[in-house]
């Protein structure tokens, strides 16, 4: 199957700002699982590509001029493949996804709401479940939250981004 991508991010601040980096991790790589036939970021001024310490290619983007606002867009096409003999999604442990911040804590009510939908028998469709039932709860709305708002917060407002 093949998949047309396109991602835009916008940052906007309150008022102009002297200078900023961002750090992008906005490229893809190939994998037993997907091929990327072609691939391109839009960019307000060149960035350094490098890869970070596990192995994702990172963009660096460092914009030393005033500005206000920043549009970034991704696009291209990748073909994935169901592979279901290979279920090894790279080289990193599944222990590295388990890791937790103060943003990404799970509160009782995302516990709760989540151990609904666990079937260990039935792992794959449990999952599956649990996201369709979560998009319902939590619809897609862009402006609903912010990088500062926390995955409790936005699961509390059953709206985010």
């Amino acid at each position: 199957m093949k998949l047309n991508v396109t991602h835009q991010t916008h940052y906007s601040y309150a008022q102009q700002v002297k200078h900023s980096t961002q750090y992008l991790r906005l490229t893809p790589q190939d994998s037993s699982h997907q091929k990327i036939l072609s691939w391109d970021l839009t960019l307000p001024e060149y960035a350094t590509r490098t890869l970070d310490a596990y192995g994702n290619i990172l963009h660096v983007l460092t914009l030393d001029q005033p500005h206000q606002a920043i549009t970034i867009v991704a696009n291209g096409v990748v073909e994935i493949e169901d592979n279901t003999e290979d279920d090894n999604c790279g080289h990193l442990s599944p222990l590295v996804f388990l890791r937790t911040s103060p943003l990404t804590l799970a509160d009782s009510a995302i516990r709760d709401f989540a151990s609904r939908y666990y079937r260990p028998q039935a792992q794959h469709e449990s999952l599956c479940n649990l996201m369709g039932e979560l998009l319902l709860k939590m619809p897609y709305n862009p402006g609903s939250t912010t990088v500062k708002d926390s995955a409790s917060q936005a699961f509390s407002a059953q709206t985010g981004v």
